[in-house]
């Protein structure tokens, strides 16, 4: 949800409105489920397209067209179960901080998997356990 909401964008510009310039950003993408683990239906996916790229191509491209788009793009992929896919969070948070024009080397993302990492992290679809995970976005001034 956060990235189909564009959280990350959200939070750049209230950022930016308190004196942060984009150009000095650091973002640090922290732990996340796996794309191997993440199973979404369509309207996920077809919301998470919707985030990152513009009307335009929302109305234009039809629905296949779309998924192959993302596919092309690493962010999701075929699932084996009939519409289902897999989704990567950290390449569509990727690509969406990338079109606010923050650069590669601006961004830090980790290749943790909260699912797979029992040990150290909760999972939702792991567990079916509502505990929290923290997540942080700090300025320096």
């Amino acid at each position: 949800r956060g990235i189909a909401n564009e959280i990350l964008l959200k939070v750049i510009k209230k950022l930016e409105t308190i004196g942060s310039k984009r150009k000095d950003l650091i973002i640090a993408l922290g732990p996340a489920i796996s794309e191997k683990n993440y199973q979404v239906d369509l309207n996920v996916a077809e919301s998470i397209f919707k985030s990152l790229f513009t009307k335009k191509e929302n109305s234009f491209f039809k629905v296949q067209e779309k998924i192959e788009k993302m596919i092309s793009l690493g962010i999701i992929n075929y699932d084996s179960q009939p519409n289902k896919y897999l989704l990567d969070l950290r390449a569509s948070a990727a690509k969406q901080l990338y079109q606010s024009g923050l650069k590669e080397s601006q961004i830090s993302i980790s290749n943790l998997c909260t699912y797979s990492n029992q040990l150290l992290f909760n999972s939702w679809r792991r567990d079916k356990a509502k505990n929290r995970q923290w997540s942080m976005i700090a300025t320096s001034f």
